[in-house]
C-alpha cells in the first residue's frame, strides 16, 4: 500500500466496522491492500519482540469491502500476511478474535493458528505474558480470545477459568470500594462483600445458561474474558461503575458456526438475563418487607450489581460490550434485542429505585 492508498483503505473500514470499532483503527507497521484493479480491502501488521527475543508478528486488522465479501479476499489477505511474517523471521504469530466470530475463527484455524487461553498464555511465557497482552493489543478487547500460531495445545480448564474470574474480581471490587468510600475508612470486609455478590450473580448466570443450553441440546463450554480486566479496573477507579466481566459460555465443538446455533445462544442468553433480574429482584423485595440488619449490607450490593448486570449484559450491544448477551440477541432479532433491552432497562430502574 502506497499513501496514496490510505483515504481509500479508510474508506472501506469505515463500511466494514462499525463506528465505535473503526475508531481505534490505526496502520501499522506494514498494510497489504487486496487490488485487482481496484482496492478491495486490506490487512494491517505489526511485528514486535517476545521476552525471550524472537521476533513475534499480529494480525491486527482484516478489512474486506462489504460488497466483495464471499470471494476468499480474506483468506487471501491473511496468506499474504503470513508470508510477510515468515520473510521477516516472525516465529510466533498472534491475532485477537472475538468468541463469536467464527467465520474468522474457522480461517485462522484452518492456517494452524490455535485459541490461547489466559493460562496457556502464562504457562509459556511468564510475567513476559503481560508484555505479549499489551504488544498484540488484547487489553481493552472484551470478549476477544488470543490465538497463536503454533498452537499451544492443552486443556482450557473451563471450570479454572470460572473459578479465576470469581478471583480476579476481587481486586476490581476493591477499586469499587475505594471510589465510592472514604479511603480514611476503607474496610477490605467491604470489598470480599461485594466480590461474593459478583461471584453469586456470576456463577448464577453461567449456571442458568448451561443449563438452558443442555435443555436445547447444545453443550457448551465456559470461556474467561480475561482481556475485560483491565476495562473493568479503569470503570472501578475512576467511575466507581461495577462493570461485570463474567465470561460466556462457547460451544464446546471446534469447529462450531454461530449462524447455525445464534438462536439459541441468543434464547439462552435471555434465560441468563432473567437469573440477573430475578436475583436483583429478590434483594429489593427482602429488604422492602424488612430484612435482619446483618444481611441489609449484602442486599445493598446485590441491587447495584443486578444493576450493572441488566444494563451492561442486556442493553449495550455495541464495543467494548459486544461480547455479553445483547449482542447475541440482536444479531440473532433486532426486534427481540429492542424488547429484551427494554425489559432489562426497566428491571434495572425498579431495582435500584
Amino acid at each position: 500500500m502506497n499513501d496514496n492508498d490510505r483515504p481509500l483503505v479508510r474508506t472501506i473500514v469505515r463500511r466494514a466496522f462499525p463506528v465505535l470499532v473503526r475508531s481505534s483503527f490505526t496502520f501499522g507497521s506494514h498494510t497489504l491492500v487486496f487490488d485487482d484493479g481496484a482496492i478491495r480491502g486490506g490487512v494491517v501488521v505489526r511485528m514486535f519482540r517476545l521476552p525471550s527475543g524472537r521476533r513475534a508478528g499480529l494480525v491486527a486488522w482484516i478489512f474486506v469491502d462489504p460488497e466483495a465479501q464471499g470471494r476468499g479476499i480474506g483468506g487471501d489477505l491473511l496468506d499474504a500476511a503470513l508470508e510477510l511474517f515468515e520473510a521477516n523471521g516472525c516465529e510466533e504469530i498472534f491475532a485477537n478474535i472475538s468468541g463469536d466470530n467464527t467465520d474468522s475463527s474457522r480461517r485462522f484455524a484452518a492456517r494452524g493458528f490455535d485459541e490461547l487461553s489466559a493460562g496457556a498464555l502464562f504457562a509459556t511465557y511468564g510475567l513476559g505474558a503481560l508484555s505479549v497482552i499489551v504488544h498484540a493489543k488484547h487489553v481493552f478487547d472484551v470478549g476477544y480470545c488470543l490465538w497463536r500460531r503454533p498452537p499451544q495445545r492443552g486443556q482450557s480448564r473451563p471450570k479454572l477459568q470460572l473459578l479465576s474470574t470469581v478471583i480476579l474480581h476481587l481486586p476490581i471490587a476493591a477499586l469499587v470500594v475505594a471510589r465510592t468510600a472514604n479511603l480514611q475508612y476503607f474496610d477490605p470486609i467491604i470489598a470480599y462483600r461485594l466480590t461474593g455478590v459478583i461471584a453469586l450473580f456470576a456463577v448464577m448466570r453461567t449456571a442458568v445458561t448451561w443449563s438452558a443450553a443442555r435443555i436445547a441440546g447444545l453443550r457448551l463450554r465456559y470461556r474467561m474474558w480475561e482481556s475485560g480486566f483491565a476495562l473493568a479496573a479503569v470503570a472501578a477507579a475512576v467511575f466507581g461503575v461495577i462493570m461485570p466481566i463474567p465470561g460466556s459460555l462457547y460451544p464446546r465443538e471446534r469447529d462450531w458456526s454461530f449462524r447455525a446455533v445464534r438462536h439459541v445462544l441468543a434464547l439462552i442468553s435471555i434465560a441468563g438475563l432473567i437469573s440477573s433480574a430475578v436475583l436483583g429482584a429478590a434483594a429489593t423485595l427482602i429488604m422492602e418487607l424488612g430484612a435482619p440488619v446483618g444481611a441489609i449490607p449484602w442486599l445493598v450490593w446485590a441491587r447495584r450489581v443486578a444493576v450493572s448486570f441488566l444494563l451492561v449484559d442486556g442493553v449495550l450491544p455495541v464495543f467494548p460490550f459486544e461480547a455479553y448477551a445483547a449482542n447475541r440477541i440482536r444479531r440473532w432479532s433486532t426486534p427481540a434485542w429492542v424488547v429484551t433491552a427494554a425489559c432489562s432497562l426497566s428491571a434495572a430502574l425498579l431495582i435500584a429505585v
